[in-house]
């Protein structure tokens, strides 16, 4: 096992997906148009109920957990890991299953972590 190494300047690339593949999965599994802005508590939730909470090392700033499952998805997007839709597709599946948002996010976050020891957020 090894470990990824993610800048924290992909926090603001990875809301904006973020916002972006929820709307989308939103959208079609309630059948109807959903634009969201994910809350940075449901974030904060994710990372805390997630292997990120075990495996994380932040830098010496002070960074919002939130902006640290930003980040990562910067990351696996920009790194190719994970198309937009590829995301939108696994967290539909997720919240058809009965899955919470929460939830479905988690599971996105612990697919993409979990081949790595440790996780480190560099300034």
């Amino acid at each position: 096992m090894s470990t990824l190494v993610v800048s924290a300047r992909l926090a603001k690339l990875g809301d904006a997906f973020l916002n972006f593949v929820v709307s989308a999965a939103l959208t079609l599994h309630n059948e109807r148009v959903e634009g969201v802005k994910v809350p940075g508590r449901v974030l904060a939730s994710v990372f805390a109920s997630s292997l990120l909470a075990q495996r994380c090392r932040c830098p010496s700033r002070k960074l919002e957990k939130s902006e640290v499952v930003e980040a990562l998805f910067g990351y696996a997007w920009l790194n190719g890991w994970l198309t937009a839709e590829e995301c939108v597709r696994r967290l539909l599946r997720e919240l058809r299953g009965g899955a919470s948002l929460e939830e479905g996010l988690r599971s996105l976050v612990d697919s993409l972590i979990i081949s790595f020891e440790k996780v480190e957020i560099v300034d």
